[in-house]
């Protein structure tokens, strides 16, 4: 076979390939993109929750960029319990990791939800849910981290 055979043989694979990453980049920027546009809309939740923490005692602090969100809780010992929004590496789809100090106070652990968020399955509900989670597993360890 020449080569001017095997290159035309090659083309249809070469651009069906090509439009696929193609896509799948639209995918992933469109993702990110929706992201950035829910850290904006959620950014009023956290500090809603940061103030009714502060009310009740509880150290918190949210911190936020185009990208993430990150609301924080601050343990007695001096460790951070934090959960953090933003996309994933991969997907550019919005997801949760929850940081977790160690008993000790210092670093810890990440856990990252196995869930991923686009438009087709988001609702802000789930920001409120996975914050009273944290929030309320914050109160319920607190003994183990020197108290509220």
């Amino acid at each position: 076979m020449s080569s001017e055979e095997f290159f035309s043989r090659l083309k249809p694979e070469v651009d069906k390939r090509r439009g696929a990453i193609e896509a799948e980049n639209n995918r992933f920027e469109a993702n990110r993109a929706f992201v950035e546009s829910q850290i904006s809309e959620l950014l009023p939740i956290a500090q809603e929750y940061e103030r009714g923490c502060h009310d009740n005692g509880l150290s918190a602090e949210v911190e936020h960029g185009s990208q993430t969100l990150e609301f924080r809780l601050k343990q007695m010992d001096g460790g951070i319990r934090s959960l953090l929004v933003a996309p994933n590496d991969e997907t550019g789809k919005l997801e949760f990791a929850n940081y977790y100090p160690s008993r000790a106070g210092s670093s810890g652990s990440v856990g990252r939800s196995a869930d991923q968020y686009d438009q087709g399955n988001w609702d802000p509900a789930i920001y409120h849910a996975e914050l009273q989670k944290m929030i309320a597993t914050f109160v319920q360890t607190s003994k183990a981290h020197g108290g509220l």
